[in-house]
Formats: C-alpha cells, sequence, structure tokens
C-alpha cells in the first residue's frame, strides 16, 4: 500500500461505558480509586478475527482488559486470548482522560503504541495487577501534576 493510500483517522470520543471493542463485548468495570477504571470486555460472536502485526487480538471469548486513569494522556489495553495467554499491550494516545460520574472518557488521537508479548501465559488477574501497578510505565516519562 503507497504511503497516499493510508486512511487517516479522525480523533474519535470513546467513553468506558461503550468501551474499547464493538457492541458484541460483554462489559465489566472496576474502580480502583476515584481516578482510576480498569474494564474488561469478553468479545462475543465475530464474522472473522480481528489482527494487528499478524496477531490475532479479537476473536470469540478473547479480552480486552483496559485501565482508565483521569488526567493521563494514554489509555493501556492487555489483550488475552480464550486460552488466558497474553498476546499483546495497546496504549491508545489520547486526550486527558476525564471523569464524569461512572463513565471515564478520552478522545483517541489514532497515534497507537502496539506491543507483542509472544502469548505469554497469565491470568486476567494478572494483567489488571500489572495495569495497577504501573509496571507497563517504566517506558513513559512521568508527567507533571
Amino acid at each position: 500500500m503507497e504511503m497516499s493510500e493510508r486512511k487517516i483517522h479522525q480523533p474519535k470520543y470513546i467513553t468506558s461505558q461503550q468501551g474499547m471493542g464493538l457492541p458484541n463485548t460483554t462489559k465489566s468495570a472496576e474502580l480502583i480509586d476515584a481516578n482510576t477504571l480498569v474494564t474488561t470486555e469478553i468479545w462475543n460472536e465475530m464474522d472473522k478475527p480481528w489482527t494487528q502485526s499478524g496477531i490475532t487480538t479479537a476473536n470469540k471469548g478473547y479480552k480486552w482488559i483496559t485501565k482508565w486513569e483521569v488526567g493521563k494522556n494514554y489509555v493501556i489495553t492487555g489483550n488475552i486470548d480464550d486460552k488466558g495467554n497474553l498476546l499483546s499491550y495497546y496504549c491508545d494516545i489520547c486526550s486527558s482522560v476525564e471523569r464524569n460520574g461512572d463513565n471515564f472518557s478520552f478522545t483517541d488521537w489514532y497515534l497507537d503504541v502496539f506491543l507483542p508479548v509472544g502469548g505469554v501465559p497469565v491470568t486476567a488477574d494478572k494483567v489488571v495487577s500489572l495495569l495497577k501497578s504501573g509496571e507497563l510505565l517504566i517506558g513513559f516519562p512521568p508527567t507533571r501534576e
């Protein structure tokens, strides 16, 4: 594909209640503290799997676990297959995450970071634990408060 043929996405407003995936996911949320929400989406039936860089990131039974933090300019999602293997992390670079009642939101700028991890066996609890601990943020510079 020529560079001139690539599609440029317009910024998109995304909320924690609508989720990161399509409407065919089963969604749940856990409020960690007043400024942090972790959502889980389990994919239902799909016409065909979604792939990113040759890695299937969404298919029936796959989970997306996403950490939303007020004031941050990124939202991190762990992609887990139907066998419990961590496949990748996906980081949306975005406007500052905001909280409005029970809903967290941001404008996705489509400047994303995709980190494949090679199908490491992990539980969903471990991904939530990593997201809560901030261990994934070692490569990100600290933000000014």
